[in-house]
């Protein structure tokens, strides 16, 4: 998979699908995601509430934006609640997200950079990783192989913001843009390795231990609401 960074606002991205973060018990949706819901004339928030979309981690649902936008779908998953966010309900949400833009046929998706309560380069990190995790497929050993897979995907960043009192500027991109160079190496960190076993804790085994091709990530069935 090729992995890009781009910054801007994630709804001017063009790709099959876009993914987008939203939390739980909240009246208002983020950022990110209020911009999205503009842009689609309020259906994004219609659609949340007609299915009364809780925002658990993990939990997904998608709008089709008919036209109305670059991307073709939008990808909404849940962080639950703000004071919780952690890295690692990051990498579930991204790899939940991924999930389902791949099973949706997307061949190109573009990924916020999860949440806001975190430093920006540790979201960035766990976003990128979650997401490769969640888009990959073990079929080697099926007899029907499947030709849903994300082919590339690129982390988007907010435009950078001058930190008070400070001279410089805080990106998410750096950070990365490495992790996302770490995981075209064929032998992924042992952090890495860790993470993907318990996201696919869940899920039945689909590799030997150690037993990584050069993209390989490992994936975790989530619960998942749909239109």
């Amino acid at each position: 998979m090729k992995v890009g960074v781009a910054a801007g606002p994630l709804e001017s991205v063009k790709a099959d699908a876009i993914v987008v973060g939203v939390y739980a018990e909240e009246k208002r949706l983020r950022e990110a995601a209020a911009r999205i819901d503009r842009a689609l004339d309020g259906q994004l928030s219609e659609v949340l509430e007609a299915e009364r979309f809780a925002s658990k981690p993990a939990h997904v649902t998608h709008v089709h934006t008919g036209g109305r936008m670059p991307a073709g779908r939008v990808v909404v998953v849940g962080l639950g609640k703000r004071v919780e966010l952690t890295l690692e309900t990051i990498r579930h949400a991204a790899a939940a997200g991924l999930r389902r833009a791949r099973d949706l046929g997307a061949k190109s998706a573009a990924l916020e950079v999860l949440g806001d309560r975190l430093p920006a380069r540790s979201r960035a990190h766990a976003a990128t990783e979650g997401a490769l995790l969640g888009a990959y497929t073990f079929d080697r050993y099926k007899r029907e192989k499947t030709d849903k897979r994300v082919e590339s995907l690129t982390i988007v960043e907010a435009r950078s913001r001058r930190r008070p009192g400070s001279g410089s500027r805080s990106s998410t991109a750096p950070s990365a843009r490495r992790w996302a160079w770490g995981c075209s190496s064929a032998s992924p960190p042992a952090a890495s390795s860790r993470r993907s076993s318990s996201i696919s804790r869940t899920r039945r085994p689909v590799a030997a231990a150690g037993a990584w091709p050069s993209s390989a990530r490992a994936s975790r069935s989530t619960p998942a609401a749909s239109t």
